[in-house]
């Protein structure tokens, strides 16, 4: 289904293939009114299985959850309320530890628990 027409527009490379038209509510709605019933359902909102509180954000200076951190000298993963120990190699640890900081945090935090 089309709302518009097709056309050309000038695009970065040339003209390329576009749906030219207004769409508007009402426009929609007629078209949606077409279509057989089976075709489309509305959408039935459902509550989100958690909310984006406060509580979500980790104070300065904790390990979030998933995050990795240096826990007398092993390199551990928060799991909910818990850090649990990673069997890594030497190797491996040791590049854990130097990676680099990203948007002002370090990747591998030291835990203040």
């Amino acid at each position: 289904m089309m709302l518009g027409r097709m056309g050309l527009e000038s695009a970065q490379y040339g003209a390329a293939p576009a749906l030219i038209g207004n769409l508007e509510a009402d426009i929609l709605a007629t078209a949606v009114s077409r279509l057989p019933a089976s075709v489309y359902t509305s959408a039935k909102r459902q509550a989100r299985a958690h909310s984006a509180g406060e509580d979500q954000i980790p104070a300065v200076g904790t390990v979030k959850e998933g995050g990795l951190a240096d826990l007398d000298g092993q390199i551990v993963v928060r799991r909910g309320d818990a850090s649990k120990p990673l069997a890594l190699p030497a190797a491996v640890s040791a590049r854990i530890r130097g990676m680099p900081r990203r948007c002002g945090s370090p990747l591998l935090a030291s835990p203040s628990e």
